[in-house]
């Protein structure tokens, strides 16, 4: 085998490595538990529940509550979003109940 076509084997597996590697960092990413990242608003606070990078949930307002009110602090939009990922982690519904927002003591507007 000529010097030419081992060097174009050699580049081929090279990049054969390197996409398999990116397809699987990729794969590791998409997979990542989730977590809950503050987002700022206009009136006040709300979250967003992440997986890796897909968001799978947006809430501008405090859940449970009758009316669109939102957070009043980032600690308050964090906590909440930390009980809605809890209960996905344990296969429970994300819907938040007025009973458990009693124990974050939130301010409202």
């Amino acid at each position: 085998m000529s010097s030419k076509a081992k060097f174009n084997i050699g580049i081929l597996l090279i990049l054969t490595i390197g996409f398999f590697g990116m397809y699987q960092y990729q794969q590791m990413v998409n997979n990542q538990v989730m977590y809950g990242e503050v987002v700022e608003l206009n009136e006040g606070f709300g979250y967003k529940i992440m997986k890796g990078k897909k968001v799978l949930i947006v809430q501008k307002y405090i859940p449970g509550l009758p009316g669109k009110i939102p957070f009043a602090n980032k600690e308050q939009a964090i906590e909440v979003a930390h009980l809605v990922v809890a209960k996905l982690n344990t296969g429970k519904s994300p819907v938040v109940m007025p009973s458990e927002l009693a124990q974050f003591n939130l301010i409202v507007k």
